[in-house]
């Protein structure tokens, strides 16, 4: 008090020093909570977890749009409005012929791509914008295991690229392994590995980012049938785990066995179908549809070798 006493009364006094300092912290606090307030009122997206998101929603889709503008300058219509919800904790299976916007859909939701136009809301923060990665991880059908790294290695890279901690890295690529099954096939190069166990080390390497979501595209479609049903049987145990699993696929028959929804995709809209209400007519048809695709293509390749040969013996 003595300090602030006397006929000169300057800004320069401790006590005038600490006091405003005091209120400059109080108006910049005042200021921040007025800032996030009017952007929720004006924006309408949750600045945090929205309420019911700890329960049951991980993502949620409205309106969402989405276009491809082609070298000649057309534009492609992909996503056409899309409103969805994705369950958490759950396995969701995205199925419908190709080129029908089922991967565009994946890398909305993992934030690789922006729609034109709607929202994507990953626990009530929009995709791409304000999620603290890492949000979600994918298992991509090329795997993209790197060759001169084994196996422990490749799975820690990404944490390593985000900046954890060597040993913490390593110990969290052996946590994942172990949980894939692949505890004793850590120091074993992509080469020295089958393409089951190649793929269970990119489910691996989701599993170990720690991140909310694993998306997966078509993460059995180079794999013979017993193999595949490893893959999906080892997503189903990720998700057992309390992760949310969304995965594009062709095979129906695994979608439905082992996905808890079944959401399909026709001309860039998407409906939802809850696991084992597919009837099973329309299951065997969609595959029916699928092989006779692939039998009209070899049917025309066996005419083309015909006519080349045909072609050769007239030469």
């Amino acid at each position: 008090m003595l300090a602030c006493q006397g006929p000169q009364r300057t800004w320069n006094t401790p006590c005038k020093r600490v006091g405003m300092v005091t209120i400059l912290l109080l108006a910049a606090a005042a200021l921040v909570a007025l800032s996030r307030a009017a952007l929720a009122a004006t924006s309408g997206r949750a600045l945090a977890p929205a309420e019911g998101s700890r329960v049951g929603g991980a993502y949620r889709l409205r309106g969402v749009t989405k276009s491809y503008r082609e070298r000649s300058g057309a534009v492609t219509p992909v996503l056409r409005g899309v409103d969805l919800d994705i369950d958490r904790h759950r396995l969701t299976a995205v199925v419908g012929p190709s080129g029908q916007g089922k991967s565009t859909l994946l890398n909305l939701l993992g934030g690789l791509d922006l729609p034109d136009e709607g929202e994507i809301l990953l626990s009530g923060r929009p995709v791409g914008r304000t999620c603290a990665p890492p949000s979600a991880a994918f298992v991509f059908q090329e795997l993209n295991l790197l060759s001169h790294l084994d196996a422990r290695h490749n799975v820690a890279l990404p944490l390593l690229c985000t900046g954890a901690p060597r040993a913490e890295a390593m110990n969290a690529a052996e946590a994942a392994l172990l949980e894939v099954g692949l505890a004793d096939l850590g120091r074993r190069l992509p080469a020295m590995l089958s393409r089951g166990q190649q793929q269970r080390v990119a489910v691996a390497r989701a599993v170990a980012s720690r991140a909310q979501v694993i998306l997966a595209d078509e993460p059995t479609a180079s794999l013979d049938p017993a193999t595949a049903e490893g893959v999906m049987a080892l997503l189903r145990e990720v998700v057992e785990r309390d992760r949310t699993v969304v995965l594009v696929t062709h095979d129906l028959s695994l979608a439905d066995r082992y996905c808890d929804r079944i959401v399909t995709c026709e001309g860039g809209r998407f409906r939802d179908v809850g696991r084992g209400e597919m009837p099973q007519p329309r299951l065997r048809e969609s595959q029916a549809e699928f092989r006779g695709v692939a039998q009209e293509s070899a049917a025309g390749a066996d005419a083309c070798d015909r006519h080349a040969d045909r072609e050769g013996g007239h030469a």
